[in-house]
């Protein structure tokens, strides 16, 4: 079975986007899904409830309707074969709200040969997040290109930088400069 392509390799991900990245586990044979709080902040859900734990199917339940047979079915090849689940999918939240996330997974098994436990991490893809999302992730992506680049890049250049990011976001504020 081929799996959906990840969009984006992780090596080549940006900080920001990793410190977005959300770490789950399900312990298959107690169907208890746990996540962190990205995890939870990604499905819409109380983050002390992700936390404990929850059947798989409340998470599935939120996978757009479209994408959840294949979802599902990607997710049981890995069960049966203990390879790597890799894909893009969309999640639904209650409060009607959309996010596109990118999943890599893998089934680990006892000596016997039983599933144990299916552990992964996921992301969300950048142009899900809202405009305010968006502006924070690119101004934290500038303060790292200036710290990697030391001396390099003036106050004045850098306020330019993070101006062309707001304009970006905010096209309509454009004419509104405030560096000449």
């Amino acid at each position: 079975m081929r799996n959906h392509l990840v969009r984006a390799e992780l090596l080549s991900v940006p900080r920001t986007v990793l410190e977005e990245a959300a770490v789950f586990s399900w312990i298959v044979q107690e169907n208890r899904f746990c996540g962190d709080e990205n995890f939870a902040k990604i499905f819409g859900m109380d983050k002390a409830k992700v936390a404990a734990g929850l059947p798989i199917e409340e998470f599935l339940d939120r996978v757009n309707p479209a994408e959840r047979p294949r979802v599902a079915k990607s997710v049981h090849h890995s069960l049966v074969t203990s390879e790597p689940c890799a894909q893009d999918y969309e999640i639904w939240r209650k409060d009607g709200s959309r996010v596109e996330v990118s999943a890599v997974a893998r089934c680990f098994r006892e000596e016997t040969g039983e599933p144990v436990e299916y552990i992964g991490c996921m992301y969300p893809h950048r142009d899900s997040f809202s405009d305010y999302e968006t502006l924070k992730l690119q101004c934290l992506d500038l303060i790292d290109l200036s710290q990697s680049l030391g001396d390099h890049l003036s106050k004045k250049d850098a306020l330019r930088l993070a101006l062309a990011a707001v304009e970006e976001v905010f096209p309509e504020d454009s004419d509104r400069r405030i560096l000449h």
